[in-house]
C-alpha cells in the first residue's frame, strides 16, 4: 500500500512539490499511529524522531532509508491494523447505521472537508501550482481513525461509535481515493495512470495490509477472551 501511494505522489509532483508530499505522507501516517498507541513517552519520542527525520531528510524517509524499508513499513502497518482489529467492538460500531442521513453526511465530510481545504488553499495562493495535486491526494487519504477516535474520546465523546465511522470510511478507502485521483487529478502524459490500474494496485494492498490483519486481530481476541 504505501509502495503504490509513494509511486502516485512521485508521478504527481516534481521538485519542492514532491517532498512536501513527502514529509507530509509520512507525517500522516505517523499520527495515524496514535489511534494504537494514544498515550505513553514511547509513543511521543517515535512520533518526534518520525516527524523530524521526514522534515530534514524526505526522500530517505519514503525511499527505504537504514531503518525504514519497504518490508519494515509493511511489517508496522500489519501490526498497527491487526491491533485495530484486537480493540473493535461490532456490536457498537453497527450503531452508525441506526441514523442513516448521519452516516452519509459524516461520510461524505470525511472527505470532501479536505478536499475542500486543499482546493480554498490553492485558490488563495497558499498552495501552489505544483503542489496542489500531491496536497490533494494526501486529503483523500484514509486518516480518520485517529482524527475520529483518539480525539472524540479526547473530548469526551463515545470513542466506540467514532470507530465505527472510521472502519467504514477505511473500508471504503480502497474505491474512493482512486475515484478521488481520477477526477481531482487526472494527470496527462507520461504521468497518466488509469482508473482500473489504480483500482488493482490499491484494493489488493489494502485487503492484505488493512483488512486481513484487522479480522484476524478482531478474531484472536474473541479466541484468547471469549
Amino acid at each position: 500500500m504505501d509502495e503504490g501511494i509513494t509511486v502516485w505522489t512521485m508521478d504527481l509532483a516534481v521538485g519542492d512539490g514532491m517532498e512536501t508530499c513527502h514529509k507530509i505522507l509520512l507525517s500522516k501516517a505517523t499520527i495515524a499511529m496514535k489511534r494504537v498507541f494514544p498515550n505513553g513517552t514511547g509513543f511521543v519520542a517515535i512520533l518526534g524522531s518520525l516527524l523530524g527525520w521526514a522534515w530534514i531528510d524526505p526522500k530517505a524517509a519514503v525511499s527505504g532509508g537504514p531503518v525504514i524499508t519497504g518490508l519494515f513499513a509493511n511489517f508496522l502497518i500489519v501490526v498497527i491494523f491487526f491491533l485495530q482489529g484486537w480493540r473493535l467492538r461490532p456490536a457498537r460500531m453497527f450503531e452508525v447505521w441506526a441514523d442513516g442521513y448521519t452516516l452519509w453526511i459524516t461520510q461524505i465530510a470525511i472527505i470532501a472537508t479536505p478536499v475542500a481545504l486543499v482546493l480554498s488553499g490553492w485558490a488563495v495562493g497558499v498552495i501552489s501550482e505544483e503542489k496542489l495535486s500531491p496536497f490533494l491526494l494526501l486529503a483523500c487519504l484514509p486518516t480518520t481513525i485517529s482524527s475520529c477516535v483518539v480525539y472524540a474520546r479526547g473530548s469526551g465523546g463515545d470513542g466506540d461509535y467514532a470507530l465505527g465511522h472510521a472502519t467504514l470510511s477505511n473500508l471504503l478507502a480502497p474505491f474512493l481515493v482512486p475515484l478521488a485521483w481520477f477526477f481531482l487529478i487526472r494527470p496527462s502524459g507520461p504521468a497518466h495512470f488509469p482508473m482500473t490500474s489504480a483500482l488493482m494496485e490499491v484494493v489488493p494492498n489494502m485487503l492484505l495490509l488493512v483488512g486481513l490483519p484487522c479480522f484476524f486481530g478482531w478474531w484472536f481476541r474473541k479466541a484468547v477472551a471469549p
